[in-house]
């Protein structure tokens, strides 16, 4: 049996991907479960650990990350999906409307 453990700050993502369903406007999480199941498809027990672990407390593996996020030397190794701008909120293009009125 193989396992995966993906080790995130991030409970709302968690949350988000426990859901196997797909969901508007979250084009990223689709594409992890699209590559959730392609290794469910080459490996049939394999099990998949989501863990919450602790933002900049000093967890080796999660600073590290955090290092690489903010490097632009790695930019090129991320999957192309995250090269894309992540679309507004609606709550921004509220923001923005409402400012743009406003300032007429």
């Amino acid at each position: 049996m193989k396992s995966i453990l993906i080790a995130l700050d991030n409970q709302a993502t968690i949350i988000a991907l426990q859901s196997n369903q797909p969901q508007p406007s979250h084009y990223i999480l689709d594409e992890i479960h699209v590559a959730i199941q392609w290794l469910w498809s080459r490996w049939k027990a394999l099990h998949i650990h989501l863990k919450w672990v602790p933002s900049h407390v000093g967890h080796p593996a999660n600073e590290m990350a955090d290092e690489l996020a903010k490097s632009h030397h790695w930019r090129h190794l991320l999957p192309p999906v995250l090269h894309k701008q992540l679309p507004s909120s609606i709550s921004a293009l509220k923001v923005k409307m409402k400012t743009t009125v406003l300032s007429r």
